[in-house]
C-alpha cells in the first residue's frame, strides 16, 4: 500500500459528468505530503454499487480510498486534511462517511434510531438539508455509514450481495466491524457537501442485508416488510443463542456446540424468518478445522468404488419421506448401497429394510449410536473410509447438524448429494453438498437468492409419494350411506392455522350448503377447529390420526381439498396419483400449486386466489360431473413416474444434468414469513 497515496473512486457512466466531478475536487486542500489519484468506477451501470466498488479497490494500491458518484459535490476545502488527520490518529477506525446511523436499521424505511450526520440532497432541481450532527468538532461513532461519501484506510472486499449504493454501504460498515475496524461519521458544523437523491437499492437488497447482518441488527421492536419480521422477545434470544455457540466454540467444546447448533436449528425452523444463519455457517467451519485436525483418518483420500453409494439417513420414516423411493431407484440401478442411520431407528423401517435387502446387489446396514455428538459425526466419516463408496447421499431434517457437519469434511472424497425435504423453510451448511436435489424451482429460487447457493450446484429431481399397492382400506371412521359424499382432506394441522380461521370457515360453508357432504380429516397437531365443527355439524365431521392406507383412502373419497394458509406437498401428489384433483386456496394463483404437479395446467385448474373463486369451484365439483370429469383427466402424468424418476436420477450421476430445467428467479416470501411469524408468536 502507499501510504501518501489518496485515491478518489469515482462511480460513473458519464464522461462528461466525470470531468465534472474531478473539476471541483481539484479544488480541495492536499494535505502535506500526499498525492491524490483519481479512479472511474469501470463498467458501472448505476445498479451494480458493490461489483464496481471491489474492482476499483483492487485496481489502486492507495491506502486511502474514498467512495462516491459523480454526482457528488464536496464544499468543504478542508476535507481531505480532517480524513487523513481521523484515520491517522486512530488505526482501528477503518471507515468514515458523512451520514450514518448508531444503530443498524431494519431497513431503509424502518431506523432503530436517528441519524448522524450532514448532507444536502438534490432532486428534482429542489435541495433538501439534511443536518443531525452529534458531535461538531469530533468523529462520532456509528454503526453503519451510508451514502453518498465513503472514506477507508484498510481495505476489506464489498459483499457482492447489493445492487444498491445505500444497503452497500451498510454492508461495507457492517463488514469492516467484523473485521475488528470503527465506523464513524465525520464532524461537520457546516454541511460539507451535496449529492443527488438517486436509488438502485432492490427488494432484493434488503432482504439480503436482513439475513445476513441478523445478529448486528437491533431486535428491540417489531417491524413487518417484504423480508423478515423481528420479535422483541424472539430476537434477543435468538441472539443470546448465537452468543452462546460462539462461547462453546471458543472454548473448544465441540459436542456442546453441536447440541447448540442442533437446538438452534430447532427454533429458527419453527420461526422460519430466515433462509440462512451467519453464525451457524461460521460454526461449521470452525468445528471441520477442528475435527480435521483431530481425527486426520476421517478424511484420508481414498480410491472411490464407482457402484458403491452411501446413503446417510438422518429423517428415519418408513414411508412418509422421500428414502423409500431413492433407496429404491439406487437398488433397481443396480448400485451397492450402504445404508447409515442412529440405532434408534433400527426395526422401525419395514419398507426400507425390505427394500434393501432384496436390492439385485448386496446393501449394507449400519446403525450409528448416540451419546458423543462429534464421535457421531466422525462415524459417519469413519463409515466412508471403510465402503468408499464414489457417491454419497445426505438426506436429513432440517434440524440435524452432525451429518451435515460429516459431509461437509468428506468434500473431494466422493460426489455429495443433498436430498432436499423443506425447501420451504430454514436448513445449514450448503457446504455439505456438491449438488442440491431440489423438486421444484420455488424451493431452487430459494436456495440460490436466499441461501446463496450456487446455481450450478442445484438440479431439479421431482419426486412421488411411495405407497404400497397391496395395501387394503381399512374402511371409513364413519358409516358410509348411499348418497353420502365424503370430503377428504389431511396433514399436520398447523398447515390450516391462519387469524381468520379461513379453512374451517370454508368448510362451515360446505358442510351447510351441501346436507349430503360428510368431512374426513386425517392429521395430527391443534384440532380445536375439527373439534368445534364436529359440534356445528354432529356426525358429520370426522377426525384421524395419519394412516398408512393414505393412498387407498383417496379412491375411495369423492374429492380431496388441500388445507390453508399452507398446502401439503405430498397430499397434493398422493391425491393427483389417485385422481383426486386437490383444490387449493392459494395467495398467488399465477404460481399454481408451487410446482408440486409437473403439470402447468393441472396446478393452474386447482389453484384458486380468492374464498369466492375457492368456494365456486368446491361448489361445481360436487354438482357438475361435466367439471369434476375435466379436472380428473388433468391428473394425468401430472406426477413423475417410478421408472422417470429413476432414469433421471442416473442421468443426474452420469452427466450431472437432469431431464427438469433448473429455473430460479427472486421469490417473494412476504405472505409465508408472516404466517409462520404470527404461529410462532402464538
Amino acid at each position: 500500500m502507499e501510504q501518501d497515496l489518496i485515491c478518489f473512486i469515482i462511480l460513473s457512466n458519464d464522461e462528461a459528468a466525470y470531468n465534472n466531478c474531478i473539476h471541483f475536487l481539484d479544488h480541495l486542500i492536499i494535505p502535506m505530503g500526499m498525492r491524490v489519484q483519481y479512479m472511474r468506477g469501470n463498467g458501472y451501470d448505476g445498479s451494480n454499487t458493490s461489483l464496481a466498488c471491489q474492482a476499483a479497490m483492487e485496481g489502486s494500491n492507495a491506502k486511502y480510498k474514498i467512495y462516491m458518484t459523480d454526482r457528488v459535490s464536496i464544499t468543504n476545502p478542508r476535507f481531505l486534511p480532517t480524513v487523513i488527520d481521523a484515520f491517522r490518529s486512530n488505526e482501528t477506525l477503518g471507515i468514515l462517511g458523512v451520514m450514518g446511523y448508531s444503530v443498524p436499521p431494519f431497513s431503509d424505511d424502518f431506523w432503530t434510531s436517528a441519524p448522524i450526520g450532514a448532507v444536502t440532497f438534490c432532486k428534482d432541481g429542489k435541495e433538501k438539508n439534511a443536518h443531525y450532527i452529534y458531535d461538531e468538532k469530533n468523529i462520532t461513532p456509528a454503526k453503519v455509514l451510508i451514502p453518498p461519501i465513503l472514506a477507508t484506510q484498510h481495505d476489506v472486499p464489498w459483499r457482492q450481495m447489493f445492487q444498491g449504493a445505500r444497503y452497500a454501504a451498510m454492508s461495507l460498515s457492517l463488514e469492516y466491524q467484523r473485521k475488528g475496524y470503527k465506523a464513524a461519521v465525520l464532524p461537520q458544523e457546516a454541511i460539507w457537501c451535496s449529492a443527488e437523491e438517486i436509488s438502485c437499492d432492490t427488494p432484493d437488497d434488503e432482504m439480503c442485508y436482513r439475513l445476513e447482518y441478523a445478529p448486528e441488527i437491533s431486535g428491540e421492536f417489531f417491524v413487518e416488510s417484504r423480508g423478515r419480521n423481528y420479535h422483541p422477545q424472539f430476537d434477543p434470544q435468538f441472539d443470546g443463542m448465537r452468543k452462546l455457540l460462539v462461547s462453546l466454540l471458543r472454548r473448544g467444546q465441540r459436542n456442546g456446540a453441536l447440541q447448540a447448533m442442533w437446538k438452534m436449528n430447532y427454533h429458527f425452523i419453527q420461526y422460519n424468518q430466515f433462509f440462512r444463519d451467519e453464525t451457524i455457517e461460521s460454526a461449521y467451519k470452525i468445528l471441520r478445522d477442528q475435527m480435521d485436525a483431530l481425527y486426520p483418518d476421517d478424511i484420508a483420500p481414498y480410491e472411490p468404488d464407482e457402484n458403491c453409494v452411501l446413503y446417510y439417513d438422518g429423517v428415519g420414516f418408513d414411508v412418509r419421506g422421500l428414502a423409500a423411493i431413492y433407496l429404491k431407484a439406487l437398488a433397481d440401478l443396480g448400485y451397492k448401497i450402504v445404508y447409515l442411520s442412529d440405532a434408534a431407528t433400527k426395526g422401525k423401517t419395514p419398507t426400507l429394510m425390505h427394500i434393501l435387502e432384496n436390492a439385485p446387489t448386496k446393501a449394507e446396514i449400519v446403525y450409528l449410536n448416540g451419546g458423543d455428538a462429534s464421535a457421531y459425526s466422525s462415524a459417519i466419516c469413519q463409515t466412508a473410509q471403510k465402503y468408499r463408496p464414489a457417491h454419497g447421499f445426505l438426506y436429513v431434517d432440517e434440524v440435524n447438524p452432525f451429518g451435515r457437519l460429516a459431509f461437509m469434511r468428506m468434500e473431494g472424497l466422493m460426489t455429495r448429494y443433498y436430498i432436499v425435504l423443506g425447501d420451504h423453510c430454514y436448513w445449514s451448511c450448503p457446504d455439505s453438498f456438491d449438488i442440491g436435489l431440489e423438486f421444484r424451482n420455488w424451493g431452487a429460487s430459494i436456495s440460490h437468492f436466499c441461501r446463496r447457493v450456487p446455481k450450478e450446484k442445484l438440479i431439479i429431481q421431482p419426486y412421488y409419494p411411495f405407497f404400497d399397492h397391496n395395501v387394503a382400506f381399512q374402511g371409513y371412521p364413519f358409516e358410509r350411506t348411499a348418497g353420502d359424499f365424503v370430503v377428504f382432506s389431511g396433514g399436520a394441522l398447523y398447515k390450516t392455522l391462519d387469524e381468520e380461521m379461513t379453512y374451517y370457515k370454508v368448510i362451515s360453508w360446505m358442510l351447510r350448503s351441501f346436507p349430503h357432504v360428510k368431512f374426513w380429516y386425517a392429521g395430527s397437531g391443534n384440532d380445536s377447529g375439527l373439534r368445534a365443527l364436529a359440534e356445528e355439524f354432529p356426525g358429520r365431521v370426522f377426525h384421524t390420526s395419519e394412516r398408512k392406507d393414505l393412498f387407498q383412502i383417496l379412491k375411495n373419497i369423492d374429492m380431496y381439498l388441500n388445507t390453508y394458509p399452507s398446502l401439503g406437498g405430498l397430499m397434493t401428489q398422493y391425491s393427483a396419483l389417485a385422481g383426486k384433483p386437490p383444490l387449493t386456496l392459494v395467495k398467488n394463483p399465477k404460481d399454481g400449486l408451487g410446482g408440486f404437479l409437473l403439470r402447468h395446467d393441472a396446478e393452474m385448474a386447482l389453484a384458486f386466489g380468492s374464498v369466492d373463486e375457492w368456494k365456486n369451484a368446491i361448489q361445481k365439483y360436487i354438482t357438475d360431473e361435466y367439471y369434476r370429469t375435466e379436472l380428473i383427466r388433468k391428473m394425468q402424468t401430472a406426477v413423475i413416474t417410478p421408472d422417470h424418476f429413476k432414469l433421471n436420477l442416473k442421468r443426474i450421476f452420469e452427466e450431472g444434468t437432469s431431464d427438469f430445467e433448473t429455473a430460479t428467479a427472486p421469490v417473494d416470501v412476504t405472505e409465508m414469513r408472516r404466517w409462520y411469524f404470527n404461529l410462532f408468536s402464538s
